[in-house]
């Protein structure tokens, strides 16, 4: 009779051979033609897929009316982000100026009651400036949440609007045209007859003077410190609405009452630029691709129309649910590029965001 610890050993002995069996049979086989061995056996993989939250402004989102039926003059939008808007957008109204809180309206109370509110503009250098219809030139250093009024020539009270160069900054104004530098300085007088939009861009600053029967263009290549070259609108149109300067082509786009946008041609000649659409422009932007936004009176809504011109290659006048902003007079439009968020607001004092198609 075997012994216990025999047994034991002749077990572990049968252990050890069915291990190395199970390490041989697991081991990657070699082919017999070439030696190498053959392709692993892999587990397939399964991929669940992941389901993308859908964008909240892939359309139009309505913001309400942030002093009631006022009229939104100028919508403002931050460069910077926060979620999915810019962190900083405003509505400047016939009724003072208003700030998005969510989907709140804050009014600003560091500026006079009963301001209207014409253009909002941020420099690269100075902060924050406001122009308004009836009380002057307005200075931020803190992002427009505290105020301060600027003093300007002839003390001048009605400023339509603002625009700057990599040397100046510039205002147009009822009694004219004004510049200081982007460091700093008092303002001084460039155009002593009443200008209602301004732009510019490089050296060169484009001025609409105010006629009774006719507005005329005015162009500089000095910054504003001579005015070479006038021109007025062709045939019938008679008043510019807003200007809107770029380093890039097309330079100049001029927004008319009743005719759709303008530009310059190389002989300083006012050439149409938009096809198909004759209302009056109150508003223009340009995206990152340098794609030109007009908003108009109604019913021709906002248009989207390519860097050169021609008919519009895209209608965003369509809103959900089967509405339209070509029911509005659109008096504004802007955006961020940064958030790729374009906005417009209007005559009854409605605001709308969506992304840029």
């Amino acid at each position: 009779m075997q012994s216990t610890l025999t047994r034991l050993l002749r077990f572990w002995a049968l252990g050890l051979l069915l291990c190395s069996l199970l390490v041989v049979a697991a081991a990657p086989r070699l082919t017999q033609a070439a030696g190498k061995p053959s392709a692993p056996q892999i587990t397939p993989k399964v991929f669940i897929p992941i389901s993308l939250k859908p964008d909240p402004y892939a359309d139009w989102v309505a913001f309400g009316q942030p002093a009631g039926t006022a009229a939104v003059n100028f919508l403002y939008t931050s460069q910077q982000c926060s979620g999915e808007l810019p962190s900083v957008v405003l509505a400047g109204t016939d009724l003072g100026l208003y700030r998005l809180n969510g989907t709140a309206w804050e009014i600003n109370r560091s500026l006079s009651a009963g301001i209207s509110v014409a253009h909002i503009f941020t420099t690269a250098t100075s902060g924050m400036f406001l122009g308004s219809y009836n009380q002057g030139l307005w200075h931020s250093a803190d992002g427009g949440a505290t105020w301060a009024r600027e003093t300007l020539p002839k003390n001048d009270t009605r400023i339509y609007w603002l625009a700057e160069n990599d040397q100046y900054l510039f205002t147009a104004g009822s009694q004219g045209a004004y510049r200081r530098a982007r460091s700093g300085g008092a303002w001084t007088t460039i155009r002593d007859t009443g200008t209602y939009a301004i732009a510019a861009a490089n050296g060169k600053v484009f001025a609409d003077e105010i006629g009774d029967a006719k507005d005329t263009l005015f162009v500089s290549s000095d910054n504003g410190a001579t005015w070479p070259i006038s021109r007025q609108l062709p045939g019938a149109l008679k008043f510019v609405q807003t200007l809107d300067a770029s380093a890039s082509g097309p330079q100049v786009l001029i927004g008319t009452v009743g005719g759709g946008l303008y530009t310059l041609d190389g002989t300083n000649t006012l050439v149409p630029f938009s096809q198909g659409v004759d209302a009056t422009v109150y508003g223009i932007w340009r995206d990152g691709a340098g794609r030109i936004y007009a908003a108009f009176e109604q019913p021709a809504g906002l248009r989207r129309f390519a860097t050169s011109g021609g008919a519009s290659d895209l209608d965003l006048s369509a809103l959900p649910g089967g509405a339209s902003l070509a029911a509005e007079n659109l008096y504004t439009v802007n955006g961020s590029r940064a958030c790729n968020i374009i906005g417009v607001g209007s005559e009854s004092g409605k605001v709308w965001l969506r992304r840029v198609p």
